[in-house]
């Protein structure tokens, strides 16, 4: 965050530096008009180092953040409170100081070079020296009233300087969370892309290149799905990003082990992230599905990559298919490439009909939607402390200018003057963020200083009697801080030219000593608030692009880590033999027939990981393999969503019938997901159900298993002609519920549901 603490530093010296170079130049022209009333040349000298470093703080602001300008501001600010009573009017006078706006502006300039302690310290030095020598030229009272109003200004000032840090740091403590929370967002969702990918490696190389090898059609394709499948597994996916100024390449080597002729078009290159990985694989298992399914052999490819999208469009001339009929690319397009796209937020549109040829579409964004910036508002309620010190400058303002009623026409006016001001100062603060808010704060304040400039008999005079002016500063400046630093700094220039033509009309003179000491206090008012909110607003920016930078990283690395995890799960999962056998058959190696036997029940093994993972424990995966060793065939299918006490009743019921059941008998055991439930009547509801089909010399072991499970009150059964259909009981924990076993003869057995994940997957397995 150091950047961000770097712009609001350089936000606040420009702020006070310009602040310098205006209440310089005012103070100049001061001096020329008050020529011989003050020490002129003493004061044409403070003034002019006053504005040479003025001019130094913003050249040094807009390229370092050294703060030795500010220092020598401070420096020289504390000299002059000390000197003060030796700079002061030669003659008995009521007029200010020139030196008046720099020595307020002095404090600032301490609180930012120095502290906060630094800068309240020259604030009440300088209201102590104010009090001191006002007070002789005045009265006691104005006196203390006007230097506990230069010392509240100066307070004001260095309380502001820490809140805007504070605040800075409470957004950059925000940002950091919020980003925090994106990761953790991002750590579980990296985990689901990374189950779905290997979903989609299991699916599509090594249930295919297993059930291939198993069947002996293509030794070819058997071998190129057992080396993909291999090549996934053993890199364990890290610095496998899929971006940069490789990805046609990649992309080419893939056509190329695929034996196609690719015709490629790229225009700019994909940042390495977790999106264009999803990108690439979804691209190569496109290209795979036309080497296998178009029968053509050559494939187009247009991509198109910048920061804010991607696209990459596949196209092949081959023989199409039907996106309205279930077809085993159908299926794998289903798994591997719209699933893979939408993980990662983007999406795959496929358009084809049989003869036509097959387009695939692919669009995501280089950062997923849950990695947007997010945006953390400044509370407008972390400067309430400079609310406070604004109506007490205003109540100190009214309580001075009350002392000239005598020099305005109708007193009452200044009173109601007072409460329209503080009126208009917590409409500002509390008001909507809307044009309407400060268009109508503006034009009620040229109003009130239009009448109450009409109010005052001799403008010329430079006393207290123009007190509303200093008492606008606050308004001013929250319109520019808070709505729009425009309508501030408008405002601003609006008020003296009101009030000028004001005078001309009413008095017959334009007051231009007392306009321009006006007009200088609210631009600097107006000025200080606009650079204040843009070095907030460039300190909130700075800190979400490194958070964000810090976030990408940490997805990238979060992306290889759940990558990692899901290599070591899955080998797990397929145990032993299985990546073994893989290996062989990606090596070419010839295949017996006991190993094709093998093939298949590992084929058959791994199906089961995709589409019954919370069904198997070791137990389940051991009967399972022997029952297929013995030739059953076994199908599982479990919904996502399944109730546990469902799995539960069928891993008992699986372990009571394989060990019984004898070739050629076939088991397809399905679990139905709670929410399919949901939408039944109780009469129809079915959580899991086991079909036993058996043939001729299993007929004994069927008669077995009817007699191990009929005693199960968990289920019911009935057998139709040679078929078992073992039904789990929708019922709770303790209800007495006697099972029944009943058999009888029927024509056409009942159609029994299947899961349709399970039909996608059979399908999807070349035959």
């Amino acid at each position: 965050m150091s950047r961000a603490r770097r712009n609001l530093q350089a936000a606040l010296t420009r702020a006070a530096a310009l602040s310098v170079i205006l209440g310089s130049g005012v103070g100049l022209v001061n001096v020329a008009l008050l020529w011989g009333i003050f020490p002129g040349l003493a004061m044409v000298v403070i003034l002019l180092t006053y504005l040479a470093l003025g001019v130094w703080s913003l050249v040094v602001a807009a390229t370092t953040t050294a703060l030795l300008p500010m220092r020598l501001i401070s420096i020289i600010s504390l000299g002059c409170y000390v000197a003060y009573p030796f700079l002061g009017p030669t003659h008995p006078t009521s007029e200010y100081s020139p030196l008046t706006h720099v020595l307020v502006i002095g404090g600032v300039c301490a609180s930012i070079s120095f502290g906060a302690f630094a800068g309240a310290t020259t604030a009440v030095l300088a209201g102590v020296a104010t009090a001191l020598i006002r007070a002789e030229q005045t009265s006691v009272l104005q006196g203390v009233l006007e230097g506990a109003l230069l010392a509240v200004t100066g307070l004001a000032a260095a309380l502001a300087v820490v809140l805007i840090r504070r605040a800075s740091a409470s957004v950059a403590l925000a940002t950091d969370e919020l980003w925090q929370l994106q990761a953790l967002a991002a750590q579980s969702r990296q985990a689901d892309i990374e189950r779905g990918r290997f979903d989609s490696i299991v699916h599509d190389a090594v249930i295919g290149g297993l059930l291939i090898a198993g069947r002996g059609l293509d030794d070819n394709a058997a071998r190129h799905l057992a080396a993909e499948a291999v090549t996934a597994y053993d890199s364990g996916g890290v610095d496998s990003v899929s971006g940069g100024d490789d990805w046609p390449s990649r992309v080419r080597d893939v056509a190329r082990r695929l034996g196609l002729d690719l015709v490629l078009q790229v225009r700019g290159m994909p940042r390495q992230t977790w999106v264009s990985d999803a990108i690439f694989t979804a691209t190569a298992e496109a290209l795979s599905n036309v080497a296998r399914h178009s029968g053509q052999t050559q494939a187009h490819i247009q991509a198109f990559f910048n920061p804010r999208l991607m696209k990459v469009v596949i196209r092949d001339e081959g023989r199409g298919f039907d996106l309205a009929q279930r077809s085993p690319r159908r299926a794998g397009i289903s798994t591997s490439i719209q699933g893979r796209l939408r993980a990662v937020g983007g999406d795959a549109e496929i358009e084809s009909a049989p003869g036509r040829g097959t387009t695939v579409s692919l669009t995501a964004r280089p950062v997923a939607r849950a990695g947007e910036v997010p945006i953390t508002p400044w509370r407008v309620s972390a400067f309430a402390p400079l609310l406070v010190m604004a109506v007490v400058a205003i109540g100190i303002h009214a309580a001075i200018g009350f002392q000239y009623l005598d020099a305005v026409r109708l007193p009452a006016l200044d009173y109601a003057g007072v409460a329209v001001i503080l009126g208009l100062l917590l409409w500002t603060w509390r008001g909507p963020q809307r044009r309407s808010t400060w268009v109508s704060s503006s034009l009620l304040l040229v109003a009130l200083v239009v009448c109450l400039s009409a109010n005052v008999r001799e403008p010329a005079i430079h006393d207290w009697r123009l007190w509303f002016v200093g008492a606008l500063d606050g308004v001013i400046a929250l319109i520019a801080f808070r709505h729009s630093a425009f309508g501030g700094i408008v405002t601003a220039i609006v008020i003296p030219a009101a009030m000028t033509l004001t005078f001309l009309v009413v008095a017959g003179n334009a007051a231009g000593s007392a306009v321009l000491s006006a007009a200088t206090q609210l631009v600097v008012c107006a000025i200080l608030g606009l650079l204040l909110r843009r070095g907030l607003d460039l300190a909130a920016t700075s800190m979400n692009q490194v958070a964000r930078m810090a976030y990408r990283l940490r997805v990238d690395e979060l992306a290889r880590e759940a990558r990692v995890e899901e290599v070591r799960l899955r080998n797990r999962e397929l145990g032993s033999a299985c990546l073994p056998m893989l290996r062989r058959i990606g090596e070419g190696g010839m295949l017996s027939e006991e190993d094709r036997r093998q093939c298949l029940r590992l084929e058959a093994a791994v199906r089961d990981q995709l589409v019954a993972r919370r069904l198997l424990d070791q137990d389940l995966v051991a009967a399972l393999d022997q029952a297929r060793s013995r030739g059953i065939r076994v199908d599982l299918a479990v919904g996502k969503g399944a109730a546990d006490a469902t799995l539960v009743t069928l891993r008992d019921l699986l372990g009571v019938l394989l060990p019984i059941l004898r070739a050629p008998s076939a088991v397809r055991a399905t679990a139905a997901p709670i929410s399919q439930l949901d939408d039944l009547s109780s009469a129809a509801k079915v959580p899991g159900r086991i079909v036993v089909t058996h043939q001729g010399s299993a007929e004994g072991a069927f008669d077995a298993a009817v007699l191990a499970l009929g005693h199960d009150s968990r289920v019911s059964m009935e057998v139709i002609d040679d078929v078992l259909l073992v039904q789990v009981l929708p019922i709770a924990p303790g209800d007495p519920i006697e099972a029944s076993a009943e058999s009888r003869d029927s024509q056409d057995p009942p159609e029994l549901a299947e899961p349709s994940r399970l039909a996608r997957v059979s399908e999807a397995c070349p035959a």
